[in-house]
Parts: C-alpha cells; structure tokens; sequence
C-alpha cells in the first residue's frame, strides 16, 4: 500500500458487482466509501470466491484531504485484513549512486531508512534514463537497504536517476538521486536469414533479414 498526492478528487467507478470491497475509513472511523474490487485472478468480481487462487487488484485512493486514516479489505461486512495510518512516514537518505558518477557494469544501489514508529519496511527501486521524466521498475518489495542491478540490461545515459520508495504499509517516502551516467551500450545485430546449416544454392535468390 503506497499513498501520495497525485490522486484523483474521487473514488473510481466499477461496474460490476463483487463480494469483495475496499473500505476507505476516516478518523472518525466513519466510512468515508467503499469501492467494489474487480480481478481477473480468481474472478471475485462475478459475486464469486477466488478459493484458493490468490487475486490481485490495484486501486487509487483518493486522500486529498488527509482525512483518511484506515483501509480495510471486506467481505460482505467482515473485515479480512486492514492497515492504519501510523504517527510518521519512513525516513530516507539515499547513499548511492553519487551526483556525476559513471557506471559500467553493476549499478549498486545504497540507502539508510528509518521509521519512527518502529514499523517494517519495504522498498522499491526505480531508473530513469531522462532526469526523472519517467521511471522504470527494476526492483520492489526489498527488504533490505541495498541493491544491485546489471546495468547492460539498462539503456545509457548520461542524465541517469535512481528513485527509492519506501512504505511502512501506509504511509510513503520517495527520494530521488542527483544524476549520473550509466555507459551506452553498442547496436546488437541478430542475422534471421540465412540461418544456420541452410544450404544456399549457385544461381539461388536468397532473402537476407536481420535484426
């Protein structure tokens, strides 16, 4: 569960029935709304049960005015699981990789995290190869405050920005690195056609395809 600001004004809409809800509490403990989920996994939204096939699901919960303080996952009207907003978000310094630093192989990535209400952690880490216009996921759910990745399975660039994101259940931080570089890598070149152990005849007109 991750919060943040960009959310929408108000809950999405789903037009199909389902046994299984989101419930959105206040601190009040009043309901401020409930929201049917769907899922493909285990086919909850037909009014079914998933049995013992685990479901996913993804939903925005609006909280633009800080009034939400409880999200519970309900069954009819029994509650199955929920997470309370606690006192602090996490607290993060990320380590590594450093403001203009080259990386040609390894891109290992460090970070301290606290939080002061003593909660477990779970991190996320993600690249960006334009300064932070857009980010790709390369690592989530990590319980540790290290990480590393092969950086040939990354594209160059020399604006490169690692992003954590680290949430206690609720409450979440992100924090952003200054830039640096991460090698271009060279064309890779696939021949399709001819391929090998074909035999090509004198005379023959033959098709050459690459990749």
């Amino acid at each position: 569960l991750y919060s943040g600001d960009s959310v929408p004004d108000t809950a999405p809409k789903s037009p199909e029935p389902t046994v299984y809800k989101l419930r959105v509490l206040g601190q009040d403990k009043k309901t401020l709304f409930e929201y049917p989920l769907t899922s493909t996994f285990g086919d909850p939204a037909s009014g079914g049960t998933p049995g013992d096939k685990p479901f996913t699901f993804s939903v925005v919960v609006p909280n633009t005015t800080g009034d939400v303080e409880t999200i519970q996952i309900v069954k009819g009207e029994t509650v199955l699981t929920q997470r309370t907003k606690t006192n602090h978000p996490p607290a993060v310094t990320l380590l590594s990789p450093t403001a203009g630093q080259t990386v040609n192989d390894l891109l290992q990535v460090k970070w301290e995290a606290s939080d002061e209400d003593k909660d477990p952690l779970l991190y996320s880490v993600l690249y960006s190869i334009d300064e932070g216009k857009t980010f790709q996921s390369i690592g989530i759910d990590l319980k540790e405050t290290t990480f590393q990745y092969d950086s040939s399975k990354l594209g160059g660039s020399n604006s490169a920005m690692i992003r954590v994101v680290a949430t206690d259940g609720f409450n979440t931080t992100t924090v952003d690195s200054k830039p640096f570089r991460i090698t271009s890598k060279p064309p890779k070149v696939f021949i399709l056609s001819p391929k090998e152990g074909d035999t090509i005849f004198n005379g023959t007109v033959t098709s050459l395809q690459a990749d």
